[in-house]
């Protein structure tokens, strides 16, 4: 990955008296207008949506009030939302299997916790999205690059890359990559799954498919 792309989150960046580590923090605070801000991926404002949209009925309104207001795992209507999903698109999953969390990043953190250990390699897109790369080195992941081209990451320099760093976690976002937009064509991420599923039986969903693809083994 390129030095300087790394470079941001290798020191503190001192900003208005706060101390922080954080690659994506710099670039937040840079507001030169000659500079293509793409650390964080944000929608333009909602205005074109009805405002009843972000309403809740009379009734679940009410219940939501009534209710204890903590769910650490996440509402339960909405994690059975999600279960439902995947149960439309042939991945058998119950409302106990969900967990949600406040963001992407959040997400990533709570996985690079699970499955790394300090020193550990996370191979990872370059370019990718900043909040990835904060996650994994919290955690303590060494990180090294994959290169991203116009159909996304190569699966046959996926499988190189994974045999020569023995990786404990790979990171892809194989539809719309972040920041370049890439999309991965199906018969490339079906070979990166395939060759995974050799190695470990886990599940990952891509469209409308459900294939196998290799997850580390937790062992902490």
């Amino acid at each position: 990955m390129h030095s300087d792309w790394f470079a941001l989150g290798a020191n503190a960046i001192r900003r208005d008296g706060i101390d922080a580590s954080s690659s994506a923090f710099d670039l937040l605070q840079n507001e030169t207008s000659d500079v293509l801000d793409m650390t964080i991926g944000c929608a333009f404002p909602l205005t074109d949506l009805p405002k009843s949209l972000f309403r809740l009925p009379a009734d679940e309104h009410d219940a939501l009030i009534m209710d204890r207001l903590y769910y650490p795992r996440g509402l339960l209507a909405l994690r059975e939302a999600i279960a439902e999903h995947y149960n439309g698109i042939n991945l058998v999953t119950s409302a106990r299997q969900i967990l949600v969390t406040n963001g992407a990043q959040q997400a990533l953190r709570l996985l690079g916790s699970l499955y790394l250990q300090r020193g550990d390699t996370v191979l990872i897109e370059d370019p990718t999205y900043f909040g990835a790369v904060d996650a994994f080195r919290a955690v303590g992941g060494r990180l090294s690059s994959l290169p991203v081209g116009k159909e996304g990451v190569s699966p046959t320099i996926l499988r190189e890359r994974i045999s020569s760093t023995a990786a404990r976690l790979v990171y892809l976002t194989p539809t719309l990559q972040n920041p370049t937009g890439s999309v991965m064509p199906v018969l490339a991420g079906g070979s990166a799954a395939t060759w995974s599923s050799d190695n470990a039986g886990k599940y990952s969903v891509r469209g409308g498919d459900t294939i196998k693809i290799c997850a580390p083994a937790v062992s902490k």
